[in-house]
């Protein structure tokens, strides 16, 4: 039976696919882009169970969301004293708040008294006070008021009524917490992370668009398509001329892994060769029958040299920063990670992070939280960060103004398949997904370290 040439191994490994494309941008690039760390082990199966099962859930938010360093926001939600900023994971929610003395603290948003949430939404507040009987705290968590104190003869030592802390520890710019007061620091969790971002640090940047959806699809699933490029074909061909993405580079560490590929290199299923002039066309989208260009080639120029100029005048334009340090691959080309269980950072100088969680009680739904965080520019004041926008169930991703529209498109191309995949499974007789050896091997890594923590 003839097959397509396309659907034979890659000829090289992925990670001389990049050495090569690299080299001929004479541009040498930092070691720990171009090293090598893939996922040991093959064909891998992950009961379905784990997607749909309401009893998978809870176990879940017992012994991961109670347990887990994860991220919640960024530090400039949080930036002035009294700021308040709510974080729901599941069934849990917790305020996220910034105190007087400047110090970030959280607790679980539950009144001492009756249990009802001391905050309802974000906002900047002097005290924390609970609506229903006004029992009053601090932002440091100190009781300051009880009304009817004398009918409340039992407390003996107010201290007995302080707010319990949450572990808060801080990254990049990010807030996260820890419910388990025995959980170890938030630095030895994350390892190594800070390397692969130390030439494009996360702090250096503020929040120039954020929005946050509920996708009908198990937490899971909805960022299993943030770890792989295999989905390309399928979900979004017309980056098929862009990238090669059947030879990114799948790296796994402990508790992170990264995705790196070339940029303006086609893919094997293309179905022609395109000239750099049709690569360069993809980027902007243009069809084949559009008679101008939006951005012509000069003479002699290949697509990934004109991208990499463009980029430097648009990095120079941005930092207020020379770009002459810098690689073409850092410039233009793609390297996103996650950090378990939830954190999406992409690396480079992509804007973009995922944030994903799962929604109440409900393994069949999830909230999803698109960033894009620019570089603040040097010599000039951190621009004020762009409010949550809270997209309902009948926008899409476009709705969010502040979202490129490039970014848009693209997280509605994802999200198209979110529903019908949890629905899908729930209609499998087989009982169980299949991942592949390699171009999937991110996502066999998260389920390894996710059996790490779920305990039967």
């Amino acid at each position: 039976m003839p097959t397509n040439p396309a659907d034979h191994a890659p000829a090289i490994t992925a990670e001389e696919f990049y050495r090569r494309a690299v080299e001929r941008d004479q541009s040498p690039v930092p070691e720990f882009l171009s090293e090598s760390r893939p996922f040991e082990g093959d064909h891998y199966q992950v009961d379905i169970e784990r997607f749909i099962s309401p009893d998978y859930h809870k176990r879940e938010v017992e012994h991961l969301w109670k347990h887990v360093w994860q991220a919640t926001c960024r530090e400039e939600e949080v930036a002035n004293p009294g700021d308040v900023y709510v974080y729901d994971v599941a069934t849990l929610q917790f305020l996220i708040v910034r105190t007087e003395s400047g110090a970030i603290k959280a607790y679980p948003n539950s009144c001492l008294h009756r249990g009802r949430q001391l905050v309802d939404c974000n906002k900047r507040v002097t005290q924390l006070r609970c609506p229903f009987h006004a029992f009053t705290w601090s932002l440091d968590g100190r009781i300051a008021s009880i009304p009817s104190a004398w009918d409340f003869s039992y407390i003996d030592d107010p201290d007995h009524w302080t707010l319990p802390e949450v572990k808060v520890g801080t990254w990049g710019g990010f807030v996260f917490i820890n419910p388990d007061k025995d959980a170890g620091p938030l630095e030895e969790f994350l390892g190594d992370l800070d390397r692969h971002f130390e030439r494009y640090p996360l702090d250096d940047r503020y929040i120039a668009a954020h929005a946050r959806k509920i996708v009908p699809c198990n937490w899971k699933i909805a960022q299993e398509a943030f770890l792989e490029t295999f989905h390309i074909l399928g979900t979004h061909p017309q980056l098929l001329p862009q990238a090669s993405h059947t030879d990114m580079k799948y790296d796994c560490y402990e508790n992170y892994s990264r995705t790196v590929g070339t940029y303006y290199t086609p893919h094997v299923y293309t179905g022609f060769d395109p000239t750099e002039q049709e690569i360069l066309d993809s980027v902007a989208d243009r069809r084949q029958d559009d008679p101008d260009r939006t951005m012509p080639l000069a003479e002699g120029e290949t697509a990934r040299q004109h991208m990499a100029r463009l980029a430097r005048e648009g990095y120079e334009r941005a930092t207020g920063e020379s770009s002459e340090g810098l690689s073409t691959s850092e410039l233009i080309d793609i390297s996103f990670m996650s950090v378990f269980p939830n954190f999406h950072p992409w690396t480079l100088f992509t804007r973009i992070c995922y944030l994903f969680r799962p929604y109440k009680d409900d393994p069949d739904r999830s909230w999803m939280d698109i960033y894009q965080i620019m570089p603040v520019k040097k010599g000039e004041p951190r621009p004020a960060p762009a409010p949550v926008r809270l997209l309902s169930d009948h926008e899409d991703w476009t709705a969010a103004e502040d979202l490129s529209p490039y970014l848009g498109r693209i997280a509605n191309q994802d999200a198209f398949n979110f529903g019908p995949i949890q629905q899908g499974m729930k209609a499998s007789q087989i009982g169980v997904l299949n991942y592949s050896r390699y171009q999937e091997s991110r996502i066999r890594h998260f389920h390894t370290l996710l059996d790490t923590w779920i305990k039967d």
